[in-house]
């Protein structure tokens, strides 16, 4: 059996139907995602996912603060469900049951 590795991080995004950045306000979003490694490391399925919503106004403490939570929940919940076997890995894409 290989080892299985789990690869959290987090992504910065802007969120608005249809938006263009330059051309209209966006809300930010602070987005984790923990999944399984792969040798194009990004690449494999994603086991967990979350976001918070960041603001312009947040001080640096906060946007880190807010990702060190977020990313250790994300973490969590994907390690517990691999333990737990409600990962099912098909064609690149999990399946995870519910608790």
């Amino acid at each position: 059996m290989g080892v299985i590795v789990l690869h959290c991080f987090c992504n910065w995004n802007y969120h608005f139907a249809g938006c263009v950045f330059s051309q209209c306000r966006a809300a930010y979003m602070q987005h984790h995602q923990a999944h399984y490694a792969t040798l194009d490391l990004d690449q494999g399925p994603i086991i967990e996912q979350d976001v918070i919503q960041v603001s312009h106004r947040d001080q640096v403490k906060a946007f880190v603060r807010k990702g060190q939570i977020l990313e250790r929940t994300v973490l969590v919940r994907a390690l517990q469900a691999h333990l737990d076997n409600r990962v099912i890995v098909n064609d690149n894409k999990c399946v995870v049951f519910g608790d």
